[in-house]
């Protein structure tokens, strides 16, 4: 009667062995569950964080190089402003500075009893090209102060605007 017992105890005791298995490969499997979700959270905000502060120092550089092109061209503007017609000298200025801001896209003046002056005009002026008749020209004269307006066509591209 010895052998009933001792086959009983070891069914049960395989049995008892495979649910403790399966329990714990459960446990297993939520435990690298949730160490996947944390670390893909932690992640997420890691590479969000960084992203946040590479935007926000690309913005800060953006910014001082629009204020310092602005007050280079304000100040080129303001000495542009004291004359009626430029002289071969404030030409050359006019140009170095336009050089030295970087290249803006147009950096032009149209006098009011002269001629019009930029840093970019490619060549001669067409015969009958006219700045006082320019849309660009006509809003500077209406708010009485020199302004950027918005792009135009350049010389020598797809004609004067």
């Amino acid at each position: 009667m010895t052998a009933g017992p001792v086959v009983f105890n070891a069914k049960l005791r395989n049995q008892i062995l495979v649910r403790i298995l399966a329990a714990a490969s459960l446990v297993l499997v939520v435990m690298g569950l949730v160490l996947y979700l944390l670390t893909r959270q932690l992640l997420h905000a890691e590479i969000t964080a960084k992203s946040e502060a590479m935007v926000t120092l690309v913005a800060a550089s953006m910014e001082r190089w629009l204020v310092e092109k602005s007050a280079a061209l304000a100040a080129l503007a303001d000495v542009e402003a004291q004359y009626t017609a430029p002289h071969s000298t404030q030409r050359a200025a006019f140009t170095l500075v336009g050089h030295q801001i970087g290249e803006p896209p147009g950096v032009y003046m149209g006098y009011e009893g002269g001629p019009f002056v930029s840093t970019k005009t490619g060549g001669a002026l067409p015969p009958d090209y006219d700045h006082h008749q320019r849309p660009w020209y006509q809003d500077a004269v209406a708010q009485d102060r020199s302004f950027s307006p918005r792009p135009t066509s350049m010389p020598g591209r797809s004609g004067w605007s």
